[in-house]
């Protein structure tokens, strides 16, 4: 569940990206923001007050914890119901799966760091599958008929993302992703989450 990013420009950072991790960053993405939509729609539902954006991460995810806990029912499946309403369901194989509430991934650190961050999301989703297309491949875009404008608000902590990820692409594939070998190596732990909590 990550979004790859290895520029400021999201066109261009689509354009570096191999073919396979191309597709997988917009099926992620995709992912990402069905989660964060309907943490907005469990926000209504249950009147919990939806952080806002300037809220410490802490509290973003307390608030993720508040409005999955009554999901999370023995022997249950939260799904839409006809009229777009949260209900219940005994937990039997096959039944209305179509319905049933994606919330696999849903407390994946990425998920708070983009919360309020939805119109750069949908323009990362949007240049990812135009990539993926001008590279003569096709795939089902809920986008594709909409005109998605650069956003006037990208994430603060992109600056921090962008060498970390220049650095895990190169460990993942030298052969692929040459031009970042020569940065030096990721600390230890090798994740930027914690300096981006801070931003």
């Amino acid at each position: 569940m990550i979004t790859f990013i290895t520029s400021h420009d999201f066109v261009l950072s689509a354009s570096y990206l191999d073919k396979k991790r191309l597709f997988k960053q917009y099926l992620e993405a995709t992912q990402l923001l069905e989660r964060i939509e309907l943490l907005k729609t469990l926000s209504i539902y249950f009147d919990i007050p939806y952080p806002d954006k300037s809220a410490p991460i802490t509290e973003k995810y307390n608030f993720i914890r508040q409005v999955t806990e009554p999901l999370k029912f023995k022997g249950m499946i939260a799904v839409w119901t006809e009229d777009g309403i949260i209900d219940y369901e005994p937990r039997v194989k096959g039944i209305k799966l179509q319905h049933r509430l994606k919330v696999g991934h849903i407390y994946h650190p990425i998920v708070p760091l983009w919360m309020h961050y939805e119109e750069a999301l949908k323009y990362y989703i949007h240049v990812h599958h135009i990539e993926w297309k001008s590279r003569g491949c096709n795939c089902k875009c809920s986008l594709e008929s909409t005109i998605v404008d650069e956003p006037n608000e990208y994430p603060p902590w992109i600056h921090i993302l962008v060498p970390a990820h220049q650095r895990i692409l190169c460990t993942k594939n030298r052969m692929e992703y040459p031009q970042w070998c020569h940065l030096d190596p990721l600390p230890v732990s090798g994740t930027p989450w914690k300096e981006m909590y801070m931003c």
